[in-house]
């Protein structure tokens, strides 16, 4: 499980989506976001997804993301 204060900035991130961001998935220790390209540069309408996962030591192991196109 995360940590309380990352539980709590997940939460707002959830409700308070940033632009392009299509879903936000919480799950054990691994969060999942689809999100699009910004208007106006040479991604827009592409779709991207994201896996951030923190490690059992974070922080002081540094989390692992991967994107995916």
């Amino acid at each position: 499980m995360f940590p309380v204060r990352i539980q709590k900035e997940l939460a707002l991130l959830q409700e308070n989506k940033p632009d392009g961001f299509e879903s936000i998935k919480v799950d054990e220790r691994q969060v999942t976001a689809t999100f699009t390209g910004p208007e106006g540069s040479p991604y827009a309408s592409k779709t991207f997804h994201l896996t951030l996962t923190l490690p059992a030591r974070y922080p002081i192991d540094p989390p692992l993301a991967t994107l995916l196109t």
